[in-house]
């Protein structure tokens, strides 16, 4: 038997621990790579993860709904409608003023330079702004009433005072007796 201090024991101790040593570093590198496998498999998954979460975000947001199509829809149609009211739709004139005849001097002032009073017919009457349908109506007549005519008819329109400061335009044929002028030979 060997004796506790004998010296050729020692060799064999220092190489057991020796190799006890080197099997418990081969064990905590073998821990080490082993937790920075899962580490880095974690970090890929989570990375993963963002990705998908990150393209499901921009599908959601690339997505139209109905009413971004509706809101469309009306910006196109107001669009359209002030670019055809503003630039391509006809525009309505009113025609020029006719030439003066023996049948259209008859509804104009007397030559005394005195008003000449008719009667307006309804049916009803639209008393308007201008002269033509493209102006604004000033009133609207119900029942027949007299009215001052005021100037020459202008393409099928007479200007005529109903009241101090209720004046306008209505159709020639509108006026139901249209008064004689006084003959300025006499």
């Amino acid at each position: 038997m060997t004796q506790p201090n004998d010296p050729e024991d020692k060799p064999a101790k220092s190489a057991e621990a020796a190799d006890a040593q080197a099997d418990d570093e081969e064990e905590r590198a073998a821990e080490e790579r082993r937790e920075r496998a899962e580490h880095t498999r974690k970090a890929q998954e989570r990375a993963a993860a963002s990705l998908k979460a990150e393209q499901e975000r921009k599908a959601e947001k690339g997505k139209r709904r109905w009413y971004h199509w509706l809101i469309d829809i009306a910006l196109f149609a107001v669009a359209g409608y002030l670019i055809w009211t503003r630039f391509l739709a006809p525009k309505n004139q009113p025609a020029p003023p006719p030439e003066p005849s023996a049948s259209m001097s008859s509804a104009a002032p007397g030559a005394s330079g005195a008003p000449l009073r008719a009667r307006v017919i309804v049916n009803p009457t639209q008393v308007r702004q201008g002269p033509g349908e493209l102006y604004a109506p000033a009133e609207v007549l119900s029942a027949a009433v007299r009215a001052e005519i005021l100037d020459q008819p202008q393409g099928g329109w007479v200007k005529i005072r109903l009241g101090p400061s209720r004046e306008g335009f209505v159709p020639i044929s509108a006026i139901a007796d249209q008064p004689k002028r006084p003959d300025p030979k006499r």
